[in-house]
């Protein structure tokens, strides 16, 4: 039987609270939890909706803002302006053909940590989609 995940509630201050083991905890100490194998849920306190997904994106962008790793420029520029289900698939691709086999996963994981890539280039299909995207954002102006 797996063991029950590690809840940790995020409270309006922003403060994250271990209820597991009754302790405010911060992004860093749920990162070692991950890094241990524990599984991590993490809801808001007052509605209960899982914060999982986005607290798990946080720990990695402020990893990153130290760092010039992880996935290049332009790439990022490009699924910002993708759809939401463009940018889903592309990002599941992309993550599958960088980190795809087990041979090819040290010499990914070292890329990945130069900022550089191997995985093939985006398919003709993801860049017709991401211009439409693109000339249809420019179209709304910038938000502000």
């Amino acid at each position: 039987m797996k063991p029950a995940p590690v809840l940790i509630k995020k409270y309006q201050n922003r403060r994250l609270y271990d209820s597991s083991n009754s302790q405010y905890v911060n992004l860093d100490d749920i990162a070692g939890f991950i890094r241990e194998g524990k599984d991590v849920q993490i809801v808001d306190a007052k509605t209960g909706q899982d914060l999982t997904r986005v607290t798990l994106t946080q720990i990695i962008t402020e990893d990153a803002k130290d760092k010039p790793t992880g996935l290049p420029l332009e790439l990022l520029r490009q699924l910002i302006v993708a759809s939401d289900e463009v940018r889903q698939e592309f990002v599941m691709w992309y993550l599958k053909s960088a980190f795809g086999s087990e041979a090819d996963e040290p010499r990914a994981e070292s890329a990945v940590g130069r900022g550089e890539s191997h995985a093939p280039k985006p398919s003709a299909q993801y860049q017709r989609q991401a211009k439409r995207e693109s000339r249809r954002h420019k179209g709304r102006g910038r938000r502000g």
